[in-house]
């Protein structure tokens, strides 16, 4: 039985500092390919995103 793998998991796996090899030993049906192919529509979302920046104060009463 296939275990299904998120985009998401392979970009934290990386994130956490697995190695490409380690992800596709413990999925063997990833492909080198699959790998890379999660970092583009990651990129691309990221792109999209706006970071907004609050400042908040607070103040003795």
């Amino acid at each position: 039985m296939v275990k299904p793998v998120s985009g998401a998991w392979v970009l934290l796996s990386l994130a956490s500092g697995m190695t490409q090899k380690e992800i596709l030993y413990d999925f063997p049906h990833l492909t080198e390919q699959d790998i890379p192919a999660c970092l583009s529509p990651a990129a691309d979302r990221e792109q999209r995103t706006m970071t907004i920046v609050v400042r908040s104060y607070f103040c003795k009463i």
